[in-house]
């Protein structure tokens, strides 16, 4: 992850191929080098499987939107996500639309202690006054000394971090000088710790923290996001989820969906690759029209799973 974060799943298996060729090591045969991480208590291999938990939910969860189903791809990107958090440095999340960003996000902040979070949306017309907003919502100015100071305010917790979420970070437009003035004022924040106030006063900022997320940049109404703000934030792909981490999901929401179905009880696999089926096929044309009907089928669940039912049928009655 530390080398190819940005990188597609494909892209990243490549370059564990290439480290294995290079270091001698062998992994068994099917695995790559990303289904691994190194634990650091005993320096050994261990596969990020081993620390999926067997999930099960009830049939009304079932249509819930903010259920997570831990899977391998979850485990993998919170444990990078909470590291970065950790050290106190910006990262972005980059991935096409209905990936997970933000629940990722979310999932990761519910575990830290004394952490805030001020959601921003940012478009075309999003400039550093924003960000300004925000810190006189959430922050104080303190004098230490000679120095004044911006942290989050005291109602927030004596030792809380303000972390500021940005989301779509990349539609901001450039001005007439090729700048995104709010990228670039978040850059200063970073990189020299503080900022001019209106009354030419340097003002310090202390525990505070920029977290982004955006669609690719090739998508329609992004900008390519400037180097010089990018080395200072860790980039990763949040990607659609590959087939182990869709088999995960999709045997834990089938076995809370054919519960209301208990003569179907045994087809939970049946209905498995039957999902896994009409996914790979609606990739293959139309990733986000295949979320959308997949969106369609769990809001309206009484007919959604009239036509599961009957998919489903087919698909045992020909396999």
């Amino acid at each position: 992850m530390s080398f190819s974060g940005s990188s597609s799943w494909p892209v990243r298996q490549k370059f564990g191929e290439f480290l294995l060729s290079t270091s001698g090591m062998m992994l068994p045969s099917g695995s790559s080098l990303a289904d691994y991480r190194v634990r650091v208590e005993d320096g050994k291999y261990d596969n990020w499987s081993n620390s999926v938990p067997r999930m099960e939910i009830e049939s009304h969860k079932v249509m819930s939107t903010d259920v997570v189903i831990t899977t391998t791809d979850t485990v993998r990107h919170c444990d990078v996500i909470s590291a970065w958090l950790s050290s106190r440095m910006p990262l972005i999340l980059c991935g096409p639309p209905g990936s997970g960003k933000t629940m990722t996000l979310v999932n990761v902040l519910t575990n830290f202690q004394s952490i805030f979070m001020a959601n921003l949306n940012f478009s075309s017309r999003t400039t550093p006054e924003i960000i300004l907003k925000t810190f006189s919502q959430y922050c104080t100015y303190v004098r230490r000394g000679k120095d004044t100071v911006l942290e989050p305010s005291e109602n927030l917790g004596a030792h809380t971090w303000l972390v500021i979420f940005c989301d779509e970070i990349n539609l901001p437009e450039n001005d007439s000088y090729g700048t995104q003035r709010v990228i670039m004022f978040m850059r200063q924040l970073v990189e020299q710790k503080g900022f001019w106030r209106n009354d030419n006063v340097w003002v310090k900022v202390n525990r505070i923290q920029f977290v982004g997320a955006c669609n690719p940049p090739t998508d329609a109404g992004r900008v390519i996001m400037p180097s010089r703000f990018l080395r200072h934030a860790p980039l990763l792909l949040v990607d659609f989820p590959m087939r182990d981490s869709l088999i995960q999901i999709y045997r834990t929401f089938n076995g809370g969906m054919m519960k209301l179905f208990p003569n179907l009880k045994g087809e939970t696999d049946a209905s498995q690759r039957l999902w896994l089926s009409y996914i790979a096929k609606c990739r293959k044309n139309s990733p986000l029209k295949c979320n959308r009907n997949i969106s369609i089928l769990q809001e309206n669940l009484a007919d959604g799973l009239e036509v599961f039912m009957k998919l489903l049928f087919k698909w045992t009655a020909s396999h």
